[in-house]
């Protein structure tokens, strides 16, 4: 733990590695002068309340004689420049926090005061009164000796002090200043605190798993075990046995490992060691050479600053894949060290104990939870529980369900993570399936299930973690009992939910459904409102703790109204009450028993609170009252000619959101709840809604599922909003990128793709058509001119057009435009496109898609609805290259070979089989993908055979397409032509033993060759009839857009006025220059930019700044130096010119036609531009 005063900042950043242990320092304050860096095993909570500037304030807690122990440790720094005397007002109210908790305090602090008691050479006003502080707190000065704690090259003095107050005094040991010198001028003071030793932390990496030797243990144990589980008593026992022998392998095939500390940093290197060593002896001679020990100590502090920047640059260049992006996007994204400290109540009492702060999370967040357990009641199964309970599980269905999860995801109390089940499955399929089917069949829950382990993560983007709302908890369970949650939840919707659907208008936890679905929906209809000159009233209200308050009646109630199988309500009221919430906090626990709501990250939850919202969605669009729902997020909207009709509908619709609130014992917070009045008539009167006895004000803006609606849906706040956060985003990445180092250019645009464009496009399916405003392309150009010049270095004068263009960037209003593109594609695929609405504002859109290449009739699209696909009646296999030699398919009684060819813009499909004797060439045509030809051959193999009547038989199909097997192998579906061909293969594998496996392609295997030869026949052949002859795939249209995008950027790029020395070089946006360019390192393309686009460090550019008297060339002073002077016509370089690009002069065109490569090497040869 380190105390630390006037630490290293660099852009008000503290100079710390979080990677070795937390850094605390000072909220809400910049530059601070103090902080604290604590080792990660140091149980530590900062107390921001006590902390300012020039203090840093934390509670330690750590083991003395096997029971804890908590002091108050300050970092302080008292300015010699300070008007007051020392020390400030917040230490004061530090001893009072102490005195009130009886903690003691423990203070190192940069004093800046002198006194004979800590051993200084005199005493100062300041120090006199630092001294009467101390003492008046019962305080003990811990300074020993009289060794000067600062020096320089004119004095030292003893100005840095520790003291503390309490029993602390008993447990400070070995207080020293350290005699070797440091790179600060304050030397190292050192101290122990007396406590119990450290154990060291072990553990044990699920991913380092050896899964062969954990089957191996698994089926060992296993062996012999003959699961009966016809009771409640056999039940437990049979959870038990499993979940050991699940632990007992994972423990055997994992072993423990203990996390071990480097002593030295992974930069530090033997020439630093070296240069302490003569700064060490340097400083042993410093009275007689104190010049050299100042040159000592310099050359040490450039070389481990230098170090560290090197290390951090190699590691920024060590990769250029995408989990390498990934990796640097996490490490980025970590901004804050966000944990749980003080918390205050809705009283503002203050809370810092863990106990209470356990208490006040769980009691907010579990309402009405107790301590208490209830007592199980005896439950029983009948015929039909078991029917049922057997209908939900089988073995086709388990085994979808446990391969669902990922497989590393945090495991619940139990200590047994998905891939142990996916891993085992094979061993563990029948006793596992039996366990799942009693619990069900019974009703009840094992008690190795019931443990629940509480965490509460902090919600992201707020100001202050100082409330309690500020957390979010999340329920960890057995995956064990998730799995049986996740077959439940597909009966549900199997069932129950095919008879009786949820309500169109909620638009969460559902297939196909999304928040562009509800931003769509809302959008449509105001736009309509205000095109037609009606006012259109919305108010947006969420139900407050919707998951966590919800009685549990309520739920059975809902479920029972949708027609869900009693034996399925049954064992999910007994799920919901017999959770056991356990929750820890830096060695503090809590247990407790909840007695309402569902656990916020189990599996059943969020279609329990869709069964439920589904009542007061039906119950107000019945009456009348338009609402959508997004979870627990809903908007109300009346629409009308007349506003105070308007008004009185929507107190009307409140009044029934009350009704329904309390009947369900729910609450709407109306602090939360907005009301805006959606219109574009100046003049209008306003009356009084009420809402829970609070008067709704109507407010013109409202953030709804991310986006800023305004009341004339004019986007401007929302798009101003979107822009400073993306450039925000842009800044955390700047920590990583600079002129001529940092991460490689395609790093940084795989960054601004993946992170910050994602980000700033979201909704612009709703306000896409603001991006013909001048006002907004002017702040979509701010954010990428800033990702232009951190990819290129190039110099900050640099046209944002010209460097769009050399890299084959879009401008990015072109970009908003197609991704509300491809979400419009996406909605009217699934049939979620509300058509009603085409010819208003954003619905528009569809008219400009409609204008692509066979895209005006939306029934050619190879869409729909999601469907899970289980219960295969064939194999795949994808073996390996070298499992495919050793593969012997001449058992087989039919092998057939199919594959797939694109060809000069045209797709075929061949199959054959030598049994059959089948050679058949497709013709597909010119809008089909190399895909489709794949799965239009596997399913035309399957239909031929079909029609021969294949019975009984050992067929094997082959196929060189791994894409088009996993998609076969996928469990989900949602193509058209994917689902066929799973249905024809699964006709033909229930009267045939039937195997798909992949073969290497061009390999020289005889059956592919010829399937391919006939394939590559298809592609050259004309399809007879009309086109497209397959539903239009995804990638056709992500083509069309792309097309499109290009078409404009090219038209955007000759219509620009500006840009002329680029343009002398680039007639319009090309994909050989882009590519090129993208090759280059940073520091050379920022050369070849600079060069092709004229900023760069010649003479005309710096002229034009302002930096130089003259534009001519220095070199044959007769004409301005400009990059097509240098290139081209300069006599100084002829011979250069004429070796490098074959011409001792050239013109404009022949400039035109060199390449990238080419004028970089003149530049480099040349050293005109050399660093």
């Amino acid at each position: 733990l380190s105390l630390i005063q006037e630490p290293y900042l660099f852009d008000d950043n503290l100079g710390f590695d979080n990677n070795y242990g937390r850094v605390l320092r000072p909220p809400n304050c910049v530059n601070p002068r103090v902080c604290i860096f604590a080792d990660k095993k140091c149980n530590i909570t900062p107390l921001p309340e006590l902390s300012c500037r020039d203090l840093m304030t934390a509670i330690l807690r750590y083991g003395k004689n096997g029971a804890e122990k908590s002091i108050v440790i300050c970092s302080a720094y008292f300015p010699y420049d300070s008007s007051e005397m020392v020390p400030s007002g917040t230490l004061e109210g530090v001893f009072n926090y102490g005195l009130q908790n009886n903690f003691p305090i423990l203070v190192g602090c940069d004093a800046n005061s002198h006194h004979s008691m800590w051993g200084s050479s005199d005493t100062n006003l300041r120090g006199e009164h630092l001294l009467e502080f101390i003492i008046s707190k019962d305080g003990f000065i811990l300074n020993k000796g009289n060794m000067p704690t600062f020096f320089n090259a004119i004095r030292q003095e003893v100005i840095d002090l520790t003291f503390c107050n309490g029993d602390l005094i008993d447990d400070i040991l070995d207080w020293q200043v350290h005699k070797d010198i440091s790179i600060s001028d304050h030397r190292l003071i050192t101290f122990a605190i007396f406590g119990d030793p450290m154990t060291s932390e072990i553990f044990r990496n699920p991913r380092s798993t050896n899964f062969d030797m954990y089957r191996i243990v698994l089926k060992s144990k296993v062996e012999g075990w003959n699961c009966t589980v016809s009771s409640i008593a056999e039940l437990e026992e049979s959870v038990d046995f499993l979940t050991d022998s699940i632990i007992k392998a994972f423990q055997t095939a994992c072993p423990i490992k203990t996390l071990k500390k480097g002593k030295n940093a992974p930069w530090w290197n033997s020439s630093l060691n070296r240069l302490r060593k003569n700064m060490k002896k340097a400083w042993n001679r410093r009275r007689r050479d104190p010049d050299a020990f100042r040159a000592a100590r310099t050359a040490y502090r450039n070389a481990l600053r230098d170090a560290e920047e090197k290390h951090f640059q190699d590691f920024l260049d060590s990769g250029d894949d995408t989990r390498h992006y990934a990796k640097i996007h996490k490490i980025l994204s970590k901004d804050k060290d966000v944990q749980i400290g003080r918390l205050f109540t809705q009283e503002g009492t203050s809370l810092s104990s863990n106990d209470e702060i356990l208490s006040y999370l769980m009691k907010t967040h579990f309402p009405d939870c107790s301590y208490t357990n209830t007592n199980d009641c005896s439950s029983t199964a009948g015929n039909p529980d078991w029917r049922t309970a057997n209908e939900v599980v089988n073995h086709a269905v388990l085994k979808w369900a446990v391969g669902s999860f990922c497989p590393f995801k945090s495991a619940g109390p139990d200590g047994i993570f998905p891939a142990l089940l996916q891993q085992g499955l094979e061993i563990l399929s029948d006793s596992f399936q039996k366990i799942l089917v009693a619990s069900l069949a019974f009703g009840y829950i094992p008690k190795a299930w019931r443990a629940v382990r509480v965490r509460f993560i902090p919600k992201p983007g707020k100001q202050s973690y100082e409330d309690v709302k500020s957390f979010r908890p999340i329920s960890l369970t057995s995956f064990m009992m998730k799995t049986l949650e996740r077959l439940i939840v597909k009966s549900i919707y199997d069932g129950p939910l095919q008879r009786l659907p949820l309500h169109k208008n909620q638009h969460a936890y559902r297939v196909d459904k999304s928040c562009e679905t509800a931003l769509h929906d809302l959008t449509c209809k105001i736009e309509s409102s205000l095109d037609r000159g009606e006012f259109a009233l919305a108010v947006f209200w969420d139900v407050e703790g919707a998951f966590d308050n919800t009685p549990y009646d309520v739920i059975e109630s809902a479920a029972q109204s949708h027609g869900i199988n009693p034996t399925i309500i049954r064992w999910i009221g007994s799920m919901l009450r017999k959770r056991i919430l356990n929750t820890e906090l830096r060695g503090s626990r809590l247990v407790m028993h909840p007695k309402k709501g569902c656990p916020q990250g189990g599996v059943l939850s969020p279609l329990l609170w869709n069964l439920i919202a589904n009542i007061i969605l039906k119950l107000l669009n019945d009456a009348g009252f338009d609402t959508s729902g997004f979870a627990d997020d809903f908007v109300t909207l009346i629409r009308g000619l007349v506003g105070d009709v308007v008004f009185e509908l929507m107190q009307t619709a409140l009044k029934l959101i009350e009704n329904w609130c309390r009947s369900v014992h729910l609450k709407v917070n109306p602090a939360k709840t907005k009301l805006v009045l959606f219109t574009r008539k100046r003049s209008y009167n306003i009356r009084e809604v009420t809402f829970f006895g609070a008067m709704l004000k109507v407010e013109n803006t409202v953030k709804y599922l991310g986006v800023i609606l305004d009341k004339k849906l004019d986007w401007k706040p929302h798009i101003e909003e979107r822009t400073k956060k993306a450039c925000m985003l842009y800044g955390q990445c700047r920590k990583v990128i600079g002129k001529k180092w940092g991460l490689r250019p395609k790093c940084i645009y795989w960054l601004y793709s993946m992170v910050i464009q994602p980000y700033l496009t979201y909704g612009s399916i709703v306000w896409w058509q603001k991006t013909e405003l001048n006002f907004v392309k002017t702040k979509l150009n701010h954010l990428q001119r800033l990702v232009c010049l951190g990819i290129t270095g190039a110099l900050s004068s640099t046209p944002t057009a010209g460097m769009e263009a050399l890299l084959g960037i879009p401008p990015l209003h072109l970009r908003v435009a197609a991704e509300a593109r491809y979400t419009a594609y996406r909605l009217k695929k699934k049939g979620n496109w509300n058509s009603k609405f085409d010819f208003v504002g954003h619905s528009k859109i569809w008219h400009k898609i409609s204008s692509f290449e066979k895209m005006s009739d939306s029934n050619r699209f190879e869409g729909m609805t999601k469907k899970l696909k289980v219960g295969k009646n064939f194999t795949i296999t994808i073996p390996s290259r070298d499992d495919w030699e050793n593969l012997d398919i001449s058992d087989y009684d039919i092998k057939v070979f199919t594959d797939g060819s694109f060809k000069d813009k045209q797709a075929g499909a061949g199959i054959f089989c030598a049994e059959l004797l089948i050679e058949e060439v497709m013709a597909l045509g010119k809008y089909s993908t190399i895909f489709q030809a794949e799965m239009i051959a596997l399913f035309r193999a399957a239909e031929l055979m079909l029609e021969k009547n294949i019975r009984d038989k050992s067929v094997i199909i082959l196929s060189d397409s791994q894409a088009a097997l996993k998609a076969l192998d996928n469990y989900w579906c949602s193509s058209v032509l994917v689902d066929s061909c799973w249905d024809k293969l699964q006709n033909l594998g229930s009267n045939n033993v039937l195997q798909l496996t992949w073969v290497p392609g061009h390999s020289g295997i005889e059956g592919n060759e010829k399937a391919d030869e006939l394939a590559r026949c298809g592609s050259e052949n004309e399809l007879i009839g009309p086109e497209p002859c397959l539903p239009l795939s995804d990638s056709f249209f992500r083509m069309q857009v792309k097309l499109w995008m290009s078409t404009r950027h090219i038209r955007f790029w000759r219509d620009l006025d500006k840009c002329a020395q680029t343009k002398d070089y680039l007639v319009e946006p090309s994909s050989k220059v882009s590519n090129a360019i993208w090759k280059l390192p940073k520091s050379k393309m920022r050369i070849v930019i600079g060069i092709i686009t004229g900023h760069c460090l010649l003479n005309k550019h710096l002229h034009n700044l302002g930096i130089t008297q003259s534009s001519l060339c220095d070199k044959c002073n007769a004409d301005e130096e400009s990059a097509f002077h240098l290139v081209c016509l300069c006599p100084a370089y002829a011979r250069l010119r004429l070796r490098v690009l074959s011409h001792s002069t050239l013109n404009l065109d022949q400039y035109k036609e060199l390449s990238i490569t080419d004028i970089l090497r003149f530049i480099e040869l040349s050293g005109r531009l050399s660093d």
